[in-house]
């Protein structure tokens, strides 16, 4: 009997600065059930019972980077990540559908990650779609270095 790939649904945010770079966060890998190397990330996660997409998406904002101070959010494109996460009181993986939003803050808000974040960077769109790799798919990478033009 073959099982099907079952799948969490999670948001991400695209929080640009007036310069035009993205902010990323670097995934604190050492708690994972899996080696996995750390990896950069937009800032994000699953939407909890009761919320919808964007209160989960802000609320995920303000966790991972202390900011509250939203502006312009904007559905952009959803993605099948490459990354699966283990699915609570079992062995099995499930696949996350991301779906991103663009999110705009002030230029002097000030970054304060969570401990599931090891470090952050504002990078330019090139250097963000290299980061990126790792999770995002090749047309979501390519999506993210024509920001730059």
């Amino acid at each position: 009997m073959s099982a099907h790939q079952l799948y969490f649904v999670g948001v991400k945010g695209l929080i640009r600065n007036s310069g035009g770079e993205v902010l990323l966060l670097l995934a604190d890998v050492s708690t994972f059930r899996d080696s996995t190397e750390p990896y950069w990330d937009l800032p994000g996660g699953r939407i909890e019972e009761g919320q919808t997409e964007t209160e989960a998406l802000l609320r995920e904002i303000k966790e991972e980077t202390g900011v509250t101070d939203t502006k312009n959010v904007q559905y952009l494109h959803s993605v099948i990540s490459s990354h699966s996460i283990p699915i609570k009181g079992s062995d099995r993986m499930a696949g996350l559908v991301l779906r991103i939003w663009s999110v705009s803050i002030a230029d002097d808000a000030t970054i304060s990650i969570s401990d599931e974040h090891t470090d952050y960077a504002w990078v330019e769109p090139r250097d963000a779609a290299v980061r990126l790799q790792n999770k995002y798919p090749a047309d979501f990478c390519e999506y993210i270095k024509s920001l730059h033009d």
